[in-house]
């Protein structure tokens, strides 16, 4: 009955511990947006977004999705990457009318050895899937490749949540209301400038315009740095000739103080 004239049911989630030695914040997303039980809309977890303390959002496994729904968008998970849920989630809440907040625990979330999430930092090469193989070849580094496979993902589901939003909702929400989320998105997006290869070639996926609003941000920025250390330059010449000046009165002082 909860689904009746509503896109989503989005319930909460227990965690679940195989692993006795990790134990992550046990925050989810209840505690931090603290809605009351009740049926809200896409705005009002937008303007709720902010004042939780992170800087993402994902949907997946924690809520109940009309079918309908997902087959009239054409939603789906994006192939090859982590943390798939962060662009379907964020482009399922958008595209909503309504959506039934339900605060109760109806999920258990299992932390366990030998995860796709890797909890437990294993080092080995079974971890690497078959299709981040490529990756490796590239930087032949377990972590470096885990690292670039991340960073890339940010690319892809920026790329990804940008696209629906222009192709799939246009004129649904102003900028305004959506620079919140999307700045935390393309924030992320430049991690992948670390760096030195890039064996998916996402960098060349970045829309033009993002790219060249870097490219200002960092000529203005690189300007300022510039106009800053020429003026630290001439201060601290100024500094050291007050220093001679100040040297060469110590010693005509000090010559007449002896012999004058």
């Amino acid at each position: 009955p909860r689904m009746d004239g509503v896109e989503v049911v989005w319930f909460d989630w227990h965690y679940h511990y195989d692993i006795k030695k990790i134990k992550l914040e046990n925050i989810t997303y209840h505690d931090r947006y603290q809605f009351k039980q009740n049926i809200i809309t896409p705005l009002d977890w937008i303007k709720r977004y902010k004042k939780t303390g992170i800087n993402w959002f994902s949907f997946a496994w924690n809520g109940m999705i009309s079918f309908k729904h997902l087959l009239s968008y054409n939603l789906y998970f994006i192939d090859k990457i982590i943390h798939e849920d962060v662009a379907f989630g964020t482009n399922l809440f958008l595209s909503c009318n309504f959506i039934t907040y339900l605060p109760q625990k109806l999920y258990n979330y299992r932390i366990r050895e030998n995860s796709l999430c890797d909890y437990n930092n294993g080092n080995n090469h079974t971890w690497i899937t078959p299709y981040m193989k490529n990756i490796y070849d590239q930087f032949q580094d377990i972590q470096q490749t885990k690292s670039y496979h991340r960073a890339s993902s940010e690319v892809l589901t920026c790329i990804e949540l940008l696209n629906f939003i222009e192709n799939k909702i246009p004129n649904k929400y102003s900028k305004n209301i959506l620079k919140n989320i999307l700045n935390d998105r393309i924030l992320c997006l430049w991690i992948i400038l670390d760096y030195k290869k890039d064996p998916l070639k996402v960098l060349n996926k970045i829309p033009r315009q993002l790219l060249y609003q870097k490219i200002f941000y960092y000529k203005k920025t690189i300007e300022n740095l510039n106009r800053t250390l020429k003026d630290k330059t001439n201060e601290l010449k100024n500094k050291n000739n007050h220093f001679l000046i100040l040297k060469d009165k110590e010693f005509f002082f000090t010559f007449h103080s002896l012999y004058g």
